[in-house]
């Protein structure tokens, strides 16, 4: 027995439904991988003193064997650095005493997912390390949690764009299907109107 011909109200939710996946599908990949939710110092700080660490934030888990983090200074000078400490999706970089210039932070890294994360940062020390004999105790106390807050405040905006990515793909998604549901209405209003003639 042949099967009835598709009605052009059929066509155009199979139309409108492949289009809706194709939207869905698109903006998975873009949330799939692992991606640096904040830093601390941020890229681009300028600290007034050398910090004593890295902190890297995650959006997933990161493998402990797999981290990679090494620092470079303007003149090409490479210090040693222990193994970076993995805590779930949080990774610390303990670091020496640095000199004051520009530092480039790299790292690559080897999420829970299985895809290598990769990336740079860079931060300006201004001060040389204050030397721990020469420390008197009132004065050092102020001065040590100095980069604390500034260090801390841009944790906040870095994280900004994996939500506003977020935003977005769910924007997209119910303006794909209201435009969906709009068409599904107009097209059973113009079959009511215009029947199909049945087969002689």
């Amino acid at each position: 027995m042949p099967s009835a011909p598709r009605t052009p109200l059929t066509r155009l939710l199979l139309t409108l439904g492949a289009a809706c996946i194709l939207v869905l599908l698109e903006s998975v990949p873009a949330s799939a991988h692992a991606a640096l939710v904040s830093i601390n110092p941020p890229d681009g700080a300028v600290l007034s003193a050398p910090p004593s660490e890295v902190q890297l934030h995650f959006n997933e888990g990161i493998r402990t064997p797999f981290a990679v983090i090494t620092l470079t200074s303007t003149d090409g000078t490479h210090p040693t650095l222990p193994r970076p400490v993995v805590n779930g999706s949080t990774v610390t970089q303990a670091l020496p005493a640095l000199t004051p210039g520009l530092w480039t932070l790299a790292y690559r890294l080897l999420p829970e997912d299985g895809h290598p994360t990769q990336g740079t940062s860079r931060f300006t020390t201004t001060a040389p390390p204050a030397p721990n004999a020469a420390a008197p105790p009132a004065a050092a106390s102020p001065q040590t949690p100095a980069p604390t807050p500034a260090a801390s405040t841009p944790t906040q905006n870095t994280a900004q764009p994996a939500e506003n990515g977020a935003s977005n793909t769910l924007t997209w998604t119910l303006a794909v299907l209201t435009v969906l549901i709009a068409a599904t209405g107009v097209a059973v209003a113009l079959h009511r109107n215009h029947p199909s003639r049945p087969n002689t």
